[in-house]
């Protein structure tokens, strides 16, 4: 049963876009959970230009960026073991360290191209928002550029804590 007469808060309806867009409820399911009529959600959808495309390009950047670093690592153990078990042979001890450089740099090269296309959707997604600032009322529009600055920021966390470590850039 839905609640024709009850207004949703800012944060239940960001509740509900994020169960969309990452989750990947269907708005049946939505109706169902938060008792909001399947139009009223389709509505704002489309006025709001929700995009689970775009959402999970973004995720599945990361993920490929982090499959990537665990694979580094491995290669990264896989070498040293090599390095310390064969002392002796001195060349291909600077070859390995060289290709561990190579190939530390294509892993930031990708973590970094990852974060840069996140941080251009957030662009495009904030460039629709100023184009339509003349819809929105100031609270909305308040609300979404305060959304893309927390996804902004979260970007370069990420990007940080990937490149140098868990406690993010060195002090």
């Amino acid at each position: 049963m839905t609640n024709h007469g009850k207004r949703l808060s800012p944060q239940t309806w960001e509740r509900i876009r994020t169960d969309y867009e990452v989750k990947r409820m269907s708005f049946n399911e939505l109706q169902t959970r938060y008792e909001v009529n399947r139009s009223n959600i389709s509505r704002r959808a489309k006025k709001q230009g929700w995009n689970r495309a775009l959402v999970q390009q973004v995720l599945d950047d990361r993920l490929q960026a982090k499959e990537g670093i665990e694979a580094a690592i491995h290669k990264l153990r896989l070498l040293a073991a090599y390095t310390v078990s064969k002392p002796k042979f001195a060349t291909e001890k600077r070859h390995a360290l060289e290709e561990e450089a190579n190939y530390r740099e294509r892993v930031c090269s990708q973590i970094e191209a990852s974060t840069l296309q996140g941080m251009a959707a957030l662009d495009h997604l904030l460039n629709q928002a100023l184009a339509r600032q003349d819809e929105l009322n100031s609270v909305e529009f308040m609300e979404v550029l305060a959304k893309a600055l927390d996804i902004h920021s979260k970007a370069l966390l990420r990007y940080s804590q990937a490149v140098f470590g868990d406690k993010g850039l060195p002090l």
